[in-house]
């Protein structure tokens, strides 16, 4: 592998992925933060089952895919739509997101306690980090495909003109 394409590939499968995470990670804190003001939710910081209105759960999802949707196509117009930023993106953040879930409930002793039930899978936050998961995966998957339409349409358009 030459200098020029362990660059390119670092920069592209890494670096890009890297930054849109910390991106959204600072956006999604802002977020919380806004939150904890307006809702004025004492416990804001420590996961999903604190909050007491499910509308500020809803409001933290749809602000996660829409910035995941836009660091998504930022990403594919710098890397000029390659889907294996989509797919490194997408991953960082699933990893990122099964790391604080793992963090968030590891017990006293080390070790994990997996929820039983729903009530337990919620009040641990596994089923909202899996949405949260889901959700990301989601914005990484429209901003693909809509970038991909757009180039398609752009080498339609110009080819009609020729």
């Amino acid at each position: 592998m030459t200098n020029f394409q362990f660059k390119y590939y670092s920069k592209t499968l890494f670096v890009f992925p890297l930054l849109g995470l910390f991106f959204i990670r600072a956006f999604d804190g802002f977020t919380r933060l806004i939150l904890h003001i307006y809702a004025n939710e004492e416990v804001l910081w420590n996961g999903f089952d604190n909050l007491s209105e499910p509308l500020w759960i809803v409001v933290l999802w749809l602000v996660h895919l829409a910035i995941t949707f836009l660091v998504g196509m930022v990403l594919m117009t710098l890397s000029e739509n390659n889907r294996k930023v989509s797919i490194s993106f997408a991953s960082i953040m699933t990893l990122h997101s099964v790391f604080n879930w793992l963090r968030l409930v590891r017990s006293d002793d080390g070790q994990v306690m997996l929820p039983m039930s729903l009530e337990q899978a919620w009040d641990s936050d596994l089923i909202p980090f899996l949405i949260y998961v889901l959700i990301g995966i989601a914005g990484c998957t429209l901003s693909y495909q809509l970038s991909k339409a757009n180039s398609t349409a752009l080498i339609i358009n110009s080819k009609s003109t020729r």
